[in-house]
């Protein structure tokens, strides 16, 4: 249990990352922190909010907070952080895909960015009557760009966005996580409720059990397990949904 006696402040903490050195990156409400592997104590790096971060193929640590979209932790006065001092305003998540990009979620729209070791030009990908509110992103298994918005689900493909929401089966159309199914599809997690979409029928299944509750953080683990946190307003709990087994019974919508 890490607090203020740690170095942390005493502050809203949004965003976490280990990284391949065992250093963990704290992202809160008042500044970045970082914590060496073997240390007892953290150390501010950043003043800004830090909303979420990425590691690249290098491991250059990459953070958007509340004064710029990307920006290296790692060496902040580098030729690869230089690459990106245009990119202005703030960011709220961060997604490293299989190819090496860096996706950021920005306010109207998201970003492709290259790493620091690849050359090419930060792409922007817009759709201003979908692409609005995002609160995360995530990289399925077949390379596609999922966007967690508070309007639906959004799929980019190349430059192609398309959204899903209530109409395909959605329960609610604030998503709040997602996560990958062992049969190629998608958990996600809204404001009311959980949901299985699958690619081939474009449609959303809805599970009972999570009727009425807001989904607030998926895992899915290697082994075919669903971890899901949920909040039914008058308290948190974690749920298990073991691979096989009956625990959760699909209601399609």
């Amino acid at each position: 249990y890490l607090t203020i006696a740690h170095g942390l402040p005493d502050v809203a903490v949004y965003a976490l990352l280990e990284d391949r050195l065992g250093r963990l990156w704290v992202g809160t409400g008042g500044g970045v922190f970082r914590r060496s592997d073997g240390a007892s104590k953290f150390v501010q790096v950043s003043t800004e909010t830090g909303y979420d971060f990425a590691e690249d193929r290098n491991g250059t640590i990459w953070v958007t907070d509340s004064k710029h979209l990307l920006k290296s932790l790692d060496n902040p006065d580098g030729l690869a952080a230089r690459r990106f001092l245009g990119l202005s305003g703030n960011g709220k998540s961060l997604a490293r895909d299989a190819r090496g990009f860096i996706w950021v979620g920005a306010e109207r729209g998201v970003l492709r960015v290259p790493d620091s070791s690849t050359a090419g030009a930060v792409e922007y990908v817009t759709e201003p009557d979908k692409l609005t509110t995002l609160l995360s992103l995530f990289e399925d298994r077949d390379g596609t760009i999922w966007v967690a918005t508070r309007g639906g689900l959004v799929r980019i493909v190349s430059r192609s966005v398309t959204m899903l929401a209530h109409p395909e089966g959605l329960p609610d159309d604030a998503v709040r996580g997602i996560a990958n199914r062992p049969d190629g599809g998608l958990w996600v997690g809204t404001q009311n409720g959980l949901a299985s979409f699958s690619p081939s029928r474009n449609r959303f299944q809805t599970y009972s059990e999570f009727n009425g509750k807001r989904v607030t953080a998926l895992h899915a683990a290697d082994s075919g397990n669903l971890w899901v946190a949920a909040d039914d307003g008058q308290g948190g709990s974690v749920w298990l949904a073991e691979q096989g087994a009956a625990a959760i019974q699909p209601r399609s919508s």
